[in-house]
């Protein structure tokens, strides 16, 4: 499963752990999304697929 965690829920323990879960974990601060409106967010989960 792909997961994109939102800043509120993209703590490193968090994404960790998914991962171990063998799912594939992007966090918007790692892609450096930060504050980056919701909407907009939607259209970049998309455009990833």
């Amino acid at each position: 499963m792909n997961i994109k965690l939102d800043e509120n829920l993209g703590s490193l323990r968090v994404a960790t752990w998914l991962r171990l879960a063998g799912h594939d974990v992007a966090t918007v601060e790692e892609q450096g999304l930060t504050s980056t409106p919701d909407e907009e967010l939607i259209e970049i989960c998309r455009d990833e697929g």
